[in-house]
């Protein structure tokens, strides 16, 4: 998924849950998923620190979806 495979990646991280991020110079948006679980969460940002909000409220969006279905969120692997 990620579009440029010369640009260096970031990682983020928030409550355990780990992203890799990248800096689209097309879009000028930071791109990024979760790496540390099965399920598929993808974030975006105008800046690493969007990029950041956006982690943390998907990953509470994340839970509250996991609550709905009923499923267990993934647990981060370390």
């Amino acid at each position: 998924y990620f579009k440029n495979k010369n640009i260096s990646r970031m990682k983020i991280e928030h409550k355990g849950y780990k992203a890799i991020v990248e800096f689209d110079s097309v879009d000028n948006k930071y791109y990024g998923r979760i790496v540390n679980i099965e399920d598929a969460i993808l974030i975006e940002g105008k800046t690493i620190e969007d990029a950041q909000k956006d982690l943390e409220k998907s990953i509470i969006e994340y839970k509250r979806v996991c609550k709905e279905i009923p499923k267990n969120p993934d647990i981060p692997k370390q």
